[in-house]
């Protein structure tokens, strides 16, 4: 995906913030859209950052509208997957190493 494709996303989810969904089959498309926005805000706090603690971690995806379950079951596993995070145990005093490439 190229940086204006995920800018594009990221500034759809913006605007669906406040809009109500009555079609459950554009409340999927408008929930996966939403999800894959909100991890390109939570991506974008994580830059400059080498190393935190798991707590802070948590705190930037809630920022970012991420819940702590869906941070866990879904976008801490797909972070491990592509390299971008690792993580042993996560518990506030654990620490999450981050990818050198997030630097940019």
């Amino acid at each position: 995906m190229s940086a204006s494709e995920g800018l594009r996303i990221i500034s759809v989810t913006k605007s669906l913030e406040g809009y109500k969904r009555g079609d459950q089959y554009i409340s999927r498309f408008f929930g996966a859209t939403t999800l894959a926005g909100y991890a390109g805000l939570f991506l974008s706090s994580l830059r400059q950052h080498r190393k935190m603690k798991w707590r802070k971690f948590s705190a930037l995806a809630a920022s970012a509208h991420i819940a702590t379950p869906m941070l866990s079951m879904a976008i801490v596993p797909w972070l491990k997957k592509g390299g971008f995070i690792e993580v042993g145990a996560m518990d506030d005093g654990a620490d999450v190493l981050l990818c050198p490439c997030l630097k940019r």
